[in-house]
């Protein structure tokens, strides 16, 4: 584990830790509270522990018990490492609700002095979790949803220059059957599945210096449905701006007499403004067919009395229609690539892509300008691109 902070290590201090996870959580949305902190060697036993919700939300408070925070070493700087969190597994089974979440796990955690720093050592984060199996439903009937394991991972690149993080969910599932007929309508039954399990992940990188933040892919793939990728490239995303977009939804920024504790106009201007130093680099969104579009275009046929082949001949002449209408704003290469496309995935549903290759990196303000202004630009900026069956 990368140790952060030079000299000598400060005496350990419970409340002092508990004071900054409250100071970080606080901004993320919820509180955290303990009874009392109690000190076991290099381990801290939080006991009577509570998590409350803000920002407004009507949520009752999490009466959590005991965690207890393993290896606590207090850094130079006023912050704290942390070796190992062992969540305590979470079963709820009554009549209204099921849920159950066991071998929960957090370890290489640190816990920066405050939220507001510049660098990476002044980031609160754990370099791992792991959690599963998990089960979420109503109660008294087979749950809905499970998980089988769940696991993230951050490494840090060399001479602490940025980030890879690496996130996967295996063994997902619903059983929509557990809801019973009210919640399987006939739509459904024909065009969904009533049980399905499939996988997501992303893996990706940032860089400190310039703010780039490079999703190479993130993934949700479901059995009978398909799967869908996107990824993307922005610069711009950087520590001053991501502390910028924290203090725009810190719930000190919407003012407390609002009742809908919807940020305040500074702070949406200053959510607009870090938007505005973004660089679009790239981004690509995938689907590739796993039977929905196959079952929907089947549904729709019989609703309209309809064969397949008339059906996929209807839909070929809206599209032909949609891209003529368009045809100033999308431009002669990208309207003629997007009639091949949409005509090729009609006629044989297999995968369609689409992608954005600008020719240099656009700022983000250049876009709203030409949204505002000349909206027919905005394809020929990003470099828009359409391909099906690839």
């Amino acid at each position: 584990m990368l140790i952060l902070g030079a000299g000598p290590a400060a005496a350990l201090d419970g409340q002092d830790l508990l004071a900054k996870l409250r100071l970080q959580t606080e901004r993320s949305g919820f509180v955290l509270a303990a009874e009392r902190v109690e000190e076991v060697g290099r381990n801290l036993v939080l006991r009577g522990l509570r998590i409350t919700a803000t920002g407004g939300l009507d949520l009752p408070p999490l009466e959590a018990g005991e965690l207890t925070l393993e290896g606590v070493t207090p850094r130079a700087d006023g912050g704290y490492t942390i070796e190992r969190i062992a969540v305590p597994d979470i079963a709820i089974d009554d009549e209204k609700s099921h849920f159950v979440l066991r071998n929960t796990v957090f370890t290489g955690c640190q816990i920066a002095p405050k939220p507001e720093g510049r660098a990476l050592q002044d980031l609160t984060y754990c370099r791992s979790f792991a959690m599963g199996p998990a089960e979420i439903g109503a109660g008294g009937v087979p749950p809905v949803a499970t998980f089988q394991r769940v696991t993230y991972a951050v490494r840090e690149q060399p001479r602490d220059t940025g980030l890879t993080f690496e996130f996967r969910a295996d063994g997902l599932s619903y059983n929509f059957e557990a809801l019973g007929e009210a919640a399987n309508s006939e739509e459904w039954k024909k065009v969904g599945l009533p049980k399905s399990q499939g996988s997501a992940g992303l893996k990706g990188r940032w860089s400190l210096a310039d703010g780039r933040l490079v999703l190479e892919e993130g993934q949700l793939a479901m059995d009978g449905f398909g799967r869908l990728a996107v990824a993307f490239d922005l610069s711009g995303y950087t520590l001053d701006a991501l502390s910028k977009m924290r203090k725009a939804v810190d719930p000190a920024t919407i003012d407390s007499r609002d009742t809908t504790r919807k940020p305040s106009v500074a702070a949406q201007a200053a959510m607009l403004q870090m938007f505005a130093g973004l660089t679009i680099n790239g981004a690509s969104l995938r689907f590739e067919e796993g039977g929905l579009t196959k079952r929907l275009f089947a549904f729709l046929a019989e609703k309209q009395s309809l064969s397949p082949p008339q059906l996929v001949t209807v839909l070929k002449i809206a599209a032909a229609g949609e891209v003529t209408k368009r045809a100033q704003m999308l431009g002669q290469p990208l309207s003629e690539a997007a009639l091949r496309a949409a005509n090729a995935y009609l006629s044989d549903p297999r995968s369609l892509t689409v992608t954005l290759a600008p020719a240099s990196p656009v700022p983000a303000i250049a876009l709203l300008m030409a949204a505002q202004g000349e909206p027919e630009k905005l394809v020929t900026l990003l470099g828009v691109k359409a391909r099906a069956n690839d």
